[in-house]
């Protein structure tokens, strides 16, 4: 039994568990993954703090509620993936391929997500960091939803065909933006500097 075990930077790579069970009791905590193949598990609920999953493939898992807070997640394969309402606080996803992957609800503070691929992610009702995203095109034919980015500055904003229906972009300068195939239905785009 692990129950109250310390597995800070232990090398799991090899070794052979019960992945469900020891994610889901937290378990792997700190551990040093590498590269596993969880295609398609359910995790749901997994306590997964400050693990190694550097190049792992996840595509197609069930992270619901999951917390992966300060993960190392570069280059992982979460195409498909479901962790609405999951914690990603700090986590480095760099060069993680998110292609369609469902992050409703789902705190993304601090993560890093340079070079993450993110086109046709759902991102409704996601904290991230909004600015970072926008500059530098990781919302790319993204779920936004109905978000209030009132008097935000969005000149040079990189999101083509983003949903953004029912969002409120009032007072904002978006100059330069690209929302090419953008879907603004019904959104409020009063005072909005276009040009």
């Amino acid at each position: 039994c692990l129950e109250r075990s310390l597995l800070n930077d232990a090398d799991l790579r090899e070794a052979t568990y019960d992945v469900e069970a020891y994610a889901k009791r937290g378990w792997l905590c700190g551990a040093w993954l590498g590269a596993v193949d969880w295609r398609n598990k359910d995790l749901w609920g997994a306590n997964l703090m400050d693990v190694n999953l550097e190049g792992a493939k996840l595509k197609g898992a069930t992270l619901n509620c999951a917390n992966l807070e300060n993960a190392r997640l570069a280059n992982t394969f979460l195409s498909g993936a479901c962790l609405d309402n999951a914690i990603l606080c700090g986590a480095d996803m760099s060069n993680a391929q998110l292609l369609s992957i469902s992050l409703r609800n789902a705190n993304l503070t601090g993560a890093i997500i340079q070079g993450a691929n993110l086109t046709q992610a759902d991102l409704r009702g996601a904290e991230y960091d909004v600015d970072t995203c926008l500059k530098l095109g990781f919302l790319k034919d993204a779920k936004i939803g109905a978000v209030n980015w009132a008097g935000k500055d969005l000149s040079g904003a990189n999101m083509p065909g983003c949903d953004l229906q029912n969002s409120t972009l009032t007072d904002c300068n978006a100059t330069g933006a690209n929302f090419e195939g953008a879907n603004l239905k019904s959104a409020v785009l009063d005072g909005t500097l276009l040009c």
